[in-house]
């Protein structure tokens, strides 16, 4: 229960991200959820609960655009059927071990009771007839919840730029030079930043990526009359990388457009 928890806790973190993979996540997990409700007892209730959910996240699909990042989901790909192939083996052998300490149902192996009870945790087949068989019953329930969520926290992964992203060296002159009226401008054409052109090219934001939190150094270096468009394009890419973005060191007196794109103090 407290991994499937965290793991519920997890999407939530990541719809409020607007991650599109904690999108198609939650629309399964609700599809299956309200598919059961219905089959198994007819739960209306619950049934309700989870036909409103699942509408919401369909209605409002466009909104969730976020990215995840590509190498993160190449390692979920590989690790996914490994960890399974781990749990499982685990299941039989200790199964097998433990064999006269359950009572089995009818046709039950451990092969199927590791598939039954490991991968998919569904109620068990067996039931135990010592504390070491329940414990066990439990270990590896866990086991595959842990590697159910160690594979969702690789497909949720925000995007990690592994090399720097860079503008074209004379349009960062360029955007030092004409709009840099601040101490930080001296930074902003360091090799340390990642640089975006913003407002078709007339603009500059120099920022860093540290974890899930993109930092500019300072306002975009451009014109007065592209702040508001710079900044809504900045924000926007941090969105569909899935960062939260933060602004430092913000100059008074364009606190009016960041609160005006969303952003807070």
């Amino acid at each position: 229960m407290l991994l499937a928890g965290i793991a519920l806790l997890q999407i939530t973190r990541n719809l409020g991200r607007r991650k599109a993979l904690a999108w198609w996540v939650a629309v399964v997990a609700l599809s299956v959820s309200l598919l059961s409700h219905l089959g198994r007892a007819f739960d209306l209730h619950h049934s309700l609960v989870a036909a409103l959910l699942l509408g919401y996240l369909v209605v409002f699909r466009r909104r969730f655009t976020a990215r995840s990042d590509p190498a993160s989901l190449r390692q979920a790909l590989v690790m996914a059927p490994v960890l399974a192939a781990v749990v499982w083996v685990f299941g039989v052998v200790g199964l097998s071990d433990l064999r006269d300490q359950f009572t089995w149902d009818p046709g039950n192996t451990p092969a199927l009771e590791a598939v039954r009870s490991g991968l998919l945790t569904l109620d068990p087949g067996v039931d135990p007839l010592t504390e070491h068989a329940a414990r066990f019953l439990g270990a590896l329930q866990i086991a595959c919840w842990a590697a159910r969520f160690y594979v969702l926290v690789l497909v949720l992964r925000p995007v990690i730029l592994r090399r720097r992203q860079e503008a074209p060296a004379a349009d960062v002159a360029r955007a030092v030079r004409e709009h840099g009226r601040r101490s930080l401008s001296a930074f902003a054409s360091q090799d340390d930043k990642h640089h975006l052109l913003v407002a078709e090219g007339r603009g500059l934001v120099a920022y860093a990526v540290r974890g899930q939190v993109a930092f500019a150094a300072g306002d975009p270096l451009c014109a007065e009359d592209d702040v508001e468009p710079a900044t809504r394009e900045w924000l926007e890419h941090c969105r569909h990388h899935g960062w939260t973005p933060c602004v430092y060191e913000a100059a008074e007196e364009r606190l009016p457009v960041y609160r005006r794109l969303g952003c807070t103090r």
